[in-house]
């Protein structure tokens, strides 16, 4: 047992250490050394520096509201993304969040236009739902990205786009609206964040927030050994932590869901995650497929031996999940009274 104040609540009460990962496991972790070595080599010196020095990193549980945590709590940098995405990251062009998000935004009593922000907007997947919505023209968007790739395609697509963060904007920046979708997990201040999106809407705006759902991050460790590894995530979020995180910075938490499970894509989900769990594991048929540089095969081999993992799968795991936690938050239009 450790005695870490946690980020959310800073409860007194004695976190529980759930996963002790040393440094090399979790390089190898992002970057198998057998298909990179020099990066995965660079992406050690990364997580050094990261962690000061420490050669393991704990991931702890918050025993008052569940929200998991790693220590040393530092989250990835520029570099460390530049190297594990090396240049070229992934953004799911459709989430089920998007479409929960769109319904609402469309029945908003606003006046023209809506001032809509999205932070950690990727290449604009959401914003290009949005825009083709029913009432998608009742929005002037803006987003903010870290990822050069992911800006000039937002450019491309005619959105307004920046480098930054919710914690970079301009003090005098204010939005109706402002959206995170899977984000905020990759965020190592809790407090500053969320300090941060009650200053930057306005009185009686909206916020949307996207996450991993605890519950179900949990499940995947626990089934098929697959980590969910710092400095990539540093927030394992709870409904009950979002509660107080909201509360204690002025926020109304109108709404909070968990995706709907469709067993068939999590038990896939969970396949691939089997096949990638047995890749860190030396001498298995998993270990040198993950070693191929060419991404095309290695996808194409993963998949094959995902698919022999389904039925094993879908048998062994009875009570799923759904994957995120999606919230509705909202500015109150007049400060309370103290």
């Amino acid at each position: 047992m450790a005695t870490v104040p946690c980020p959310v609540c800073i409860s007194p009460s004695t976190d529980e250490v759930i996963r002790i990962h040393s440094l090399t496991a979790a390089a190898e972790h992002f970057i198998p050394a057998a298909r990179s070595p020099n990066r995965n080599r660079q992406l050690m010196a990364v997580l050094r520096r990261l962690w000061s020095g420490a050669e393991s990193v704990e991931v702890h549980r918050c025993n008052s509201c569940g929200f998991g945590f790693p220590v040393p709590y530092v989250a990835g940098d520029v570099e460390f993304y530049n190297l594990v995405s090396g240049g070229s990251p992934h953004y799911p062009s459709h989430r089920w969040e998007f479409r929960k998000t769109i319904a609402i935004l469309e029945q908003l009593p606003n006046p023209d236009p809506i001032e809509l922000l999205e932070c950690g907007a990727g290449e604009g997947w959401f914003l290009e739902a949005l825009r083709a919505s029913r009432r998608g023209d009742r929005f002037r968007i803006s987003a903010l990205e870290y990822d050069r790739a992911a800006i000039a395609k937002l450019h491309e697509r005619g959105f307004t786009a920046r480098a930054g963060s919710l914690t970079s904007l301009d003090a005098s920046e204010r939005f109706d609206v402002v959206c995170m979708f899977q984000t905020l997990e990759h965020m190592d201040d809790v407090a500053g964040a969320f300090r941060a999106l009650h200053d930057a809407l306005r009185p009686g705006g909206h916020a949307f927030i996207s996450v991993p759902n605890g519950p179900s991050v949990d499940q995947q460790e626990e089934t098929v050994h697959l980590w969910d590894m710092p400095p990539n995530h540093v927030g394992r979020w709870t409904e009950a932590a979002f509660r107080i995180v909201s509360q204690s910075h002025g926020l109304e938490l109108h709404d909070v869901e968990v995706e709907p499970l469709n067993r068939l894509a999590e038990v896939a989900r969970l396949s691939v995650y089997q096949v990638n769990s047995r890749a860190y594991r030396a001498s298995t048929v998993a270990h040198r497929i993950n070693a191929l540089a060419f991404r095309p095969l290695r996808m194409v081999l993963k998949g094959t031996m995902a698919a022999a993992e389904f039925p094993i799968i879908a048998v062994r795991v009875r009570a799923l999940q759904g994957h995120s936690l999606w919230l509705h938050l909202q500015r109150p239009q007049f400060a309370a009274s103290s």
